[in-house]
């Protein structure tokens, strides 16, 4: 198999182990894909550090040198979530040159995959809920200036709004942004993506499922991408610390189907990063990830 996706251990080393939400996840999930069969140890890639150029046409040069140097303010430091550290500018720069290369295998191949990222939370000139630069929105920019591509659909199923990644292309036509996520929780100032639908607290599977059918009509007409970004965050999970929905395993499951299912339809690449997903047992959120792996993988390389 080809490399399909990334993986590297400061994805999970870099954060202190006291840290509120440890990225164990990462090191589980990578032995559960191998473990299960879902992909060999040939099918991951080690990224490389994202350039700064690339970095810089959608964050501030001031933000991204003050960061990088770890000179940021204790109030910016503190509104991301984590330590100012070598290890963490390290580990943010390997998944955000994780998302770019995905962007090149996955309009290769179909289906690429960063066992990270989605951290849609990071805006221009700051970083906010543990998302220091936004992967997928370097990454859609990148698509768009150095891979030439006309139009680019980020479908952001993370139980919280994409507000980062709807500031950074509230103005870019070539960039499509939709936000499918819970209504009520953080972000309590939301930035208006081209589409955004807010769901009730408590929303079950049969009607997220409807809805997200309706949606992904609506979506792939307006925005008639060539590449899709999919943030298939885990926690819309029932009991998720930071979410609000009520989804099961199999209805995560079934949600990535649908999204697999009308990309493979309609022919559009897609690029997935993982998102959030803070349930109480880190196992259930594991499943949920490497169900979207499997479902990927099935329909775009059976």
């Amino acid at each position: 198999m080809n490399p399909v996706s990334s993986w590297c251990r400061e994805y999970a080393l870099a954060l202190p182990e006291k840290h509120p939400f440890p990225m164990v996840k990462y090191l589980m999930l990578q032995a559960q894909l191998m473990e299960d069969g879902v992909l060999a140890a040939d099918g991951f890639f080690t990224p490389q550090e994202a350039a700064e150029q690339h970095i810089i046409r959608v964050h501030s040069q001031r933000y991204v040198e003050e960061w990088r140097n770890l000179r940021l303010p204790e109030t910016a430091v503190r509104r991301t979530g984590f330590p100012q550290s070598a290890e963490v500018v390290k580990r943010e720069l390997l998944i955000t040159g994780g998302t770019l290369e995905a962007a090149h295998i996955a309009l290769k191949h179909g289906v690429a995959f960063n066992l990270a990222g989605g951290t849609h939370h990071a805006h221009h000139d700051f970083g906010a809920a543990y998302c220091l630069l936004n992967d997928v929105g370097i990454s859609a920019a990148y698509a768009i200036h150095e891979l030439k591509l006309r139009s680019v659909l980020i479908m952001d199923l993370d139980v919280h709004q994409g507000d980062g990644t709807a500031v950074l292309f509230k103005d870019v036509p070539e960039v499509f942004t939709c936000s499918v996520h819970g209504e009520g929780i953080w972000p309590r100032n939301k930035v208006f993506s081209d589409l955004d639908v807010a769901l009730p607290a408590s929303t079950r599977g049969t009607a997220y499922l409807n809805q997200l059918k309706k949606t992904l009509r609506t979506v792939l007409y307006s925005a008639r991408p060539e590449l899709m970004f999919y943030i298939a965050g885990a926690d819309v999970l029932e009991g998720d610390k930071l979410g609000n929905l009520a989804l099961s395993e199999v209805d995560c499951q079934l949600r990535d189907r649908l999204v697999f299912e009308a990309c493979k339809t309609y022919g559009i690449p897609v690029v997935v990063t993982m998102g959030g997903g803070y349930a109480p047992q880190v196992q259930k959120v594991v499943n949920v990830h490497k169900n979207t792996f499997r479902e990927g993988l099935y329909l775009y390389h059976s």
